[in-house]
This record gives structure tokens, C-alpha cells and sequence, in this order.
């Protein structure tokens, strides 16, 4: 805790330095502006589907740096973590591929094992995160059977410049630097970051250990943004890369009076994703949005020998040693919308196209095209007080046949407090390049994809009853229940291909299906300076014809905040309790798919306060702001899964696995 003895006086100081007191103006989360699935901006009130907005105050409250930093709090999301891949994510039950991740509304890339690693998107030039639990295949297409999680950069910062240095008593730290420029009819602005993590292992043997469960790793980071007016259209482009190294330190391999060496991995991962927005009116009645973008991904592997005593490196050269992948994805969207007749529609076209360059792909190279138009129309009944929309995908794919994907959305305003939202969607997910053809064979690896997938199909139906009690100034009570049932056909997992065998092999196969369903229940209270929001949800997971046995999973959270408003000072308490539940389990005699392994229930604790200050009474602008915190207060670290050998090929573990309790201070300062 000697990093307390660094948090403490920077906490004290900025109380005792506090000059104005913190906004306490009127708050109702119905107000908030959404921007996922609509062709124009709209408030949650007026949207059809039910969306979480954690915007950018949560953020920082949580102290969070990357994406996996966010989502652990969440209710119904769970964050898994892999010493190689990063954090991935499950949402309502299902794996991160059947969950869409998108960078201003266009799909980032560069899957491995299915999964988008979290904590490689920086939140830095965040303004909020947009999060949709349910399908959006109408208008996003495959990969959106479990939900949509967009990520919507900050388009108009309210500071000039911008420096930002957290550090982590468990290793970490990040500094970032912002600047941004108005020109009349354009803007400008660009963020460069560099994130460093030194590795952790919560075993703690006393001496320096080269094996670490949580790799070391380097992470640089740089977003620009440029928005210029065009008559009566803005014109913006996006562009936000990252550079990653992650080192695997293996064990010494020789250790005598001739040689000391031992046997490392070096991953080198690159993003590069392009954004290009245009929008505008035309004849006054029609709304246009044009997207264009681009994702580029590479992933660089290496296994070398570490001369220890010159630390010189020489390239091994046995059989899937070194690798490269490459992946880029093309994007083209638009819609086209009107608001003004009885009848309002939006009529919209989408275009993707990945090319895949690797190694670890039986072919070498492969491509997917796949081509579609929508349609979504929407008209007002009894006053206004009741919405009915429904859409349709038509969708070519060059590798899979796509069936006729439609949605039906009703919202119901019985008064003003009330809103009531009830939906059914198809769903549908094409297997990925790596799924049918990946190759990944080395000597801890023995992965190859399947040809012979067939296409995941869904039916998702979804009913909510959101109330706001009561709301006066900044007093506030509001409830929202939420009902989800899926069912997935085809169902695409891992699963060992040659059971019994010594050398052990995985293959993707088809579950025949997957069905659960999800109550979920939560209320937001705040009073003067004080808030609170409580999140309780039950998953009912039905047995199914793939031989999987029923369940039930609780999850609850908890976040508390109180605002000490002479000092202007806020602080934050982060519960999550996650429940015990069944762990999917590879059949080491047959190869099937169960549900026997049991991952246990624990529960995570954060603590954090912050503080934001002007330097400067004639410059309000000048201001530093400072936030304290610890993380994992209870130091859950690793959690044995009885029945399970191992959560995967790429994990010789049977335990899942969590960074300990840490401290962690953040100060920026703005101009």
C-alpha cells in the first residue's frame, strides 16, 4: 500500500484547492442522444430499441484506460482474460463473435478465437459508449446476433489541449496528449497515447519470475479528426491507429558454465481503422448518412532464442514458429430517411468486403464479399403515443445463401413516465474466413477451421417497461425491466475434433442449438448529491437438442456516488457481484459440448474519487483534474474451475484469472 503515500496528498491537495462546486443540473437518462442503428441522432426516449449509454463521466470514473476497463462493470457482460489474446467479452450469454464491436459505427476487425481483444481500444478519445443488448441485423448484418457495442469518439472537445498521465500500482502506465483547433468552417483534432503494462503474476515467489500470467506489453496509440462543412453537409474523417508489442517470456531453456538462453514469443499487432461520415438534407424532407471505412489488422508473431548474456535474438525455425496475418475490411453504408409523411422510412445499403492474408489459413489468402439493402419503415398511432416499425434485410453473400432477415419494434407511450418497447428480429452470422479455414498448427496449437460450417440463424424477441417514478430538479427515480429470450440454430464453437487422442486437436463445429432467456431489473435513484443505480439480472439457459443441460446464472451490480459539493469532489463505489455458473466443458471421451465444469461466484470492488479544479479565475479552461482509486478491493486474482482441464486451446488453465488489487491515480490537465 505504499501507493497510498502518492494518492493520499495529491487527493488532499485537491480538496483543500477546490473552488466551485461540481454540476448538480437536472438529470434524466431518457434525454441522453443516441446514434446506433438510426440514420439521424435521436434521444433514447424517441429510439425502439433499448440502449445503454456509458458516457464519458463514467469513464473516468472508473478509471478505466481500455475497453475491457468499462464493460467488466456491466450488467449482463462478462470479460474473460487470456495471457495471449487479451480480454473478450460475453454478452447475454453468448461468446464475443456473436457480438458486434464498432468504431463509430463501422465494424473493427482482427479477431482471435472469435474475440475482439478489449484492451487493445483505447478510451482516451472516448466521448461514450453505446451498447445494444439484442440483434441489429438489419442494419449491421452478421456478427450482431448478441448485440452492438459502438464506440463514439469525442467529435467536439470542450478544451484546446489536453495532458493525461495515470499510473497503477500494478504496473501500469499510460500518458496521453490532446490538441484540438476550430476554423471557422472546419475542425481539427489529434490524440497521441502510450500505454505501458510491466506484467503480472499473482503468484509471488519473492524473485523476479520470467513467466507472467498477464503478459508485458506496450501499446501506442495516435487518433486524428477533421470535420469541414459542405453547404448544408458535414463532411468528417476518422483515423485512429495502434501499435502493440506483447512479450511471452519462456522459461530458461539452459542454464550451465556454455550457454544461458531461453525460448521467447514476440507479438506485434497493428490497427489502422479510417472512418469517413458524411451527412446532410436534402429537399428538406430527406436525411442522408453516407459511411465509408476501412479496418486494417496484422498480428505478427514471433518465437525467438534469448542469448542471456548479450541479449542477442536468433529466429527458431521450427514448424509454425513465425507468423503473419494480415486482415483488412472494407465498409460502405448509407441511408437515406424521411421523417416528414405519414409514414416514415429509411431505406439503407451496406457493403463488406474482408481479405484475409495468413499463414494459419489453409489457402494462404481468402476473401467474403457480402452485399445487402434495407429498409426500415415506421408510422404513429393513437396520438402519437404509440410507434410501430418494422424492416427487412435482403443480403448476398459470395460464400452463404442469407435468407430474408426481418425485425418488428412497437413502442408504446401510454403517458409520459411510462414507455413500454416490445421487439422480434431475425438474427444471422456467416462463419468468418479463420472459422472455415484457418490452420494453426504449431507446438502448443492444433487448430484447424471447417468448410463444411453451416450458417448461424436466431429468433430474439424482446419486451421492456422503463418508468420514470418520479423527477424534480435533481431529484430522480427511475426503473426499467427488460425480458430477452434467444434462440440460436448452428450455434459455432470450438470443440476438441479427436477426443481420446493424445496430441489434442480442436475444430470449429455446429451446436444444433442455443436458447435462454434473461430478466433483467434496474433502477436509478439520485437525491441532491447523492446517487445510486442497481442492476440484478437472472439467465435461464434451456436444455437443448446439442445435449446441454439447463441453468440458471444471477448477476447483480451496484455503483453509489456522492458528490461533496463544497470541496466539488465526487466519489464512486463499483459492485459486481457475478454468480456461479455452468463452465461449457470439451468432453475429453466423445467430444461434446456440456455444461460441467462450474466457474464459481465472486465479486469485484472499485473505489475511486475525483476532483477537477480551475488554475486560473480569468481562464476556466485551465483546470486540473485528478482521480483516485483502487481497484479489486477483495483481490479476487484466480478462480479454479472444478471439472474443467483447461478453458481452451490457447489456456493450459482450469482457473480464470484477474489482475489483483491495485491503486491508481490519473491527473489531467486542460487549457
Amino acid at each position: 500500500m505504499k501507493f497510498l503515500t502518492y494518492i493520499l496528498p495529491c487527493l488532499i491537495a485537491s480538496i483543500s484547492w477546490g473552488q466551485k462546486s461540481m454540476d448538480t443540473a437536472s438529470y434524466n437518462p431518457l434525454r441522453e442522444v443516441i446514434v446506433t442503428g438510426v440514420s439521424k441522432p435521436i434521444t433514447v426516449q424517441n429510439a425502439l430499441s433499448t440502449v445503454k449509454i456509458i458516457n464519458r463521466k463514467m469513464i473516468d470514473a472508473l478509471g478505466a484506460n481500455t475497453l475491457n476497463d468499462v464493460l467488466r462493470n456491466q450488467l449482463n457482460m462478462q470479460v474473460q482474460n487470456d495471457g495471449l489474446l487479451g480480454s473478450s467479452l460475453s454478452l447475454q450469454g453468448f461468446s464475443s463473435d456473436k457480438v458486434k464491436i464498432l468504431l463509430d459505427g463501422i465494424a473493427v476487425n482482427g479477431r482471435e478465437n472469435g474475440s475482439i481483444d478489449l484492451s487493445q481500444i483505447d478510451l482516451q478519445n472516448v466521448a461514450r459508449i453505446e451498447v445494444i443488448q439484442g440483434p441489429m441485423s438489419v442494419v449491421y448484418g452478421t456478427d450482431a446476433v448478441g448485440g452492438i457495442i459502438n464506440i463514439i469518439t469525442n467529435k467536439n472537445p470542450c478544451t484546446q489541449f489536453s495532458i493525461t498521465n495515470q499510473i497503477e500500482s500494478i504496473g501500469k502506465y499510460n500518458l496521453h496528449i490532446h490538441y484540438n483547433q476550430t476554423r471557422k468552417r472546419y475542425q481539427w483534432s489529434a490524440t497521441a497515447g502510450r500505454n505501458f503494462f510491466g506484467g503480472w503474476n499473482y503468484i509471488d515467489t519473492g524473485v523476479v519470475q520470467r513467466q507472467q500470467l498477464f503478459k508485458p506489453k506496450e501499446q501506442y496509440t495516435l487518433s486524428a479528426f477533421l470535420e469541414t462543412k459542405i453547404k448544408e453537409s458535414n463532411l468528417q474523417f476518422s483515423s485512429d491507429f495502434l501499435k502493440e508489442t506483447l512479450y511471452n517470456r519462456g522459461p530458461l531453456a539452459a542454464w550451465n558454465a556454455f550457454r544461458v538462453y531461453a525460448i521467447d514469443e514476440k507479438y506485434l499487432t497493428t490497427r489502422f481503422n479510417n472512418r469517413i461520415k458524411w451527412t446532410g438534407t436534402w429537399r428538406q424532407h430527406f436525411d442522408w448518412n453516407w459511411q465509408l471505412g476501412m479496418a486494417y489488422y496484422q498480428r505478427i508473431r514471433n518465437r525467438y532464442t534469448l542469448d542471456l548474456t548479450d541479449l542477442s535474438e536468433q529466429l527458431t525455425s521450427g514448424a509454425g514458429d513465425q507468423d503473419t496475418s494480415a486482415f483488412i475490411d472494407y465498409t460502405s453504408r448509407a441511408m437515406l430517411s424521411n421523417n416528414q409523411h405519414a409514414i416514415a422510412y429509411t431505406i439503407g445499403m451496406d457493403i463488406n468486403t474482408q481479405y484475409g492474408n495468413s499463414l494459419k489459413l489453409a489457402n494462404k489468402t481468402s476473401n467474403v464479399q457480402d452485399y445487402a439493402l434495407f429498409i426500415q419503415a415506421n408510422k404513429k398511432f393513437f396520438q402519437e403515443k404509440l410507434k410501430l416499425q418494422t424492416g427487412w434485410r435482403a443480403s448476398y453473400n459470395t460464400q452463404y445463401a442469407i435468407p430474408l432477415i426481418p425485425e418488428i419494434s412497437l413502442l408504446y407511450n401510454p403517458c409520459k413516465t411510462i414507455q413500454i418497447r416490445s421487439s422480434y428480429s431475425k438474427g444471422f452470422r456467416a462463419p468468418s474466413l479463420k472459422e472455415r479455414y484457418l490452420s494453426f498448427i504449431d507446438q502448443n496449437h492444433f487448430i484447424v477451421g471447417n468448410e463444411n460450417l453451416e450458417a448461424e440463424n436466431s429468433n430474439h424477441a424482446q419486451l421492456s417497461v422503463s418508468h420514470v417514478a418520479f423527477q424534480k430538479n435533481t431529484t430522480l427515480l427511475h426503473v426499467l425491466f427488460t425480458q430477452y429470450y434467444n434462440h440460436v440454430f448452428n450455434a459455432i464453437n470450438l470443440a476438441l475434433s479427436n477426443p481420446g487422442w493424445s496430441n489434442t486437436q480442436y475444430s470449429y463445429f455446429n451446436l444444433k442449438e442455443l436458447r435462454n432467456t434473461i430478466s433483467s431489473f434496474e433502477i436509478d435513484m439520485r437525491y441532491k448529491n447523492c446517487s445510486a443505480k442497481l442492476g440484478a439480472s437472472m439467465e435461464y439457459s434451456f436444455k437443448s437438442l446439442s445435449s446441454l443441460n439447463s441453468f440458471t446464472a444471477f448477476e447483480q451490480t451496484l455503483s453509489l456516488g456522492y458528490q461533496l459539493e463544497k470541496a466539488a469532489v465526487q466519489f464512486n463505489c463499483f459492485i459486481k457481484n457475478t454468480g456461479a455458473r455452468p463452465y461449457l466443458q470439451l468432453g475429453a471421451v466423445d467430444g461434446t459440448l456440456s455444461y460441467n465444469g462450474v466457474q464459481p461466484a465472486f465479486t469485484l470492488i472499485d473505489l475511486t474519487a475525483d476532483h477537477a479544479f480551475s488554475l486560473s479565475k480569468k481562464r476556466k479552461a485551465n483546470s486540473l483534474k485528478t482521480i483516485v482509486g483502487i481497484k479489486n478491493i477483495l483481490n479476487v486474482q484466480s478462480l479454479p474451475v472444478p471439472g474443467v482441464v483447461a478453458l481452451g486451446p490457447h489456456n493450459g488453465t482450469n482457473s480464470l484469472n484477474f489482475l489483483g488489487r491495485s491503486c491508481f491515480v490519473t491527473l489531467t490537465y486542460q487549457l
